[in-house]
């Protein structure tokens, strides 16, 4: 067997192939090579392949503009151009809807502001604009916007609702988290105090007001709300001072002049007839010359003659 059997690179291998190539050369021939046949590419293939890629970019695209902030992006133009066409019911009811869908957002208390303002101003919904501005408490209390939203809801039920105690103790809260507009808070809780009939307390309030806030230009209707309240209570010295100091220290304020009237009112309650009457003359002077005003001091001086016949 070793002899019969050759290995492809021994001597005689070798020496067989040359003379094949020998004798090709000398008929003139050359040696064929058979071509090896290619495999096509299934075009299924190539096709399924670009059906991939297409498909794929689509998913990242559509995962694109579907983040958060692309979507409220688009909520955003959709409720400007809702506000613009005066559909508000439509706008609040989106502006409730991206809450929603984004509670995390860092717009999600904005939206409740928003949806609430819509329904307050608008729509004139005020209970629906409190359920708003209760739930952005709730849900962000941390959130500047809960500052407003308590302004909000404590001018609600001041103005709209006429509810004072709930509009104090909104206004407390505002107070003491340091909202803006302090001597502005000051006064409405006064208010507030005032229509419930808690007299003591409404100018407790108007007093610190006029305290924290002397350059405040609530000051002179302060002094005036003061001083008829004062009236109205009793202690006219405290009326005819606060009057007082609204008349000297601000009288070219429109509260000045019905600062005049009161002091004389006051005045001639207390019997002192001529400060009463100097009063009213320097308003007679000032262009008040009304008939009402003219009416009075002929009261006055009446008072005054029968008081002097019954001296």
């Amino acid at each position: 067997m070793s002899g019969l059997w050759r290995w492809p690179n021994s001597p005689r291998r070798k020496k067989i192939r040359n003379s094949t190539r020998c004798w090709s050369r000398s008929m003139g021939t050359q040696p064929t090579t058979i071509p090896t046949k290619r495999r096509k590419q299934p075009r299924g293939i190539i096709f399924a392949a670009l059906l991939l890629i297409i498909a794929a970019a689509l998913a990242g695209a559509w995962g694109y503009f579907n983040q958060p902030h692309q979507r409220i992006l688009r909520g955003k133009a959709q409720i400007d151009r809702l506000v613009m066409e005066q559909r508000f019911m439509e706008a609040a009811q989106l502006l409730r809807s991206l809450q929603q869908k984004n509670p995390f957002s860092s717009q999600g208390a904005d939206f409740l502001l928003q949806a609430g303002d819509v329904s307050r101003v608008h729509l004139d919904q005020p209970q629906r604009a409190l359920l708003d501005y209760l739930l952005l408490i709730q849900k962000y209390p941390d959130d500047p916007a809960v500052l407003k939203a308590q302004r909000r809801i404590a001018d609600l039920y001041f103005d709209r609702l006429q509810d004072y105690p709930r509009a104090i103790n909104f206004y407390h809260e505002l107070l003491e988290a340091g909202a803006p507009d302090q001597d502005l808070l000051h006064y409405r809780l006064a208010e507030a105090y005032f229509r419930q009939d808690n007299f003591e307390q409404a100018c407790i309030e108007w007093g610190q007001a006029l305290e924290l806030y002397p350059d405040s230009p609530l000051v002179p209707e302060i002094l005036y709300r003061l001083a008829r309240t004062r009236a109205l209570q009793g202690h006219a010295d405290e009326a005819i001072r606060f009057y007082q100091t609204l008349t000297e220290d601000h009288p070219g304020d429109p509260f000045a002049k019905e600062g005049r009237i009161g002091l004389a009112a006051t005045l001639e309650e207390q019997g002192r007839l001529r400060e009463a009457l100097d009063v009213l003359e320097k308003l007679r002077q000032d262009a008040l010359n009304s008939p009402a005003l003219m009416r009075r001091i002929e009261q006055v001086r009446a008072r005054m003659e029968r008081k002097k016949e019954a001296i």
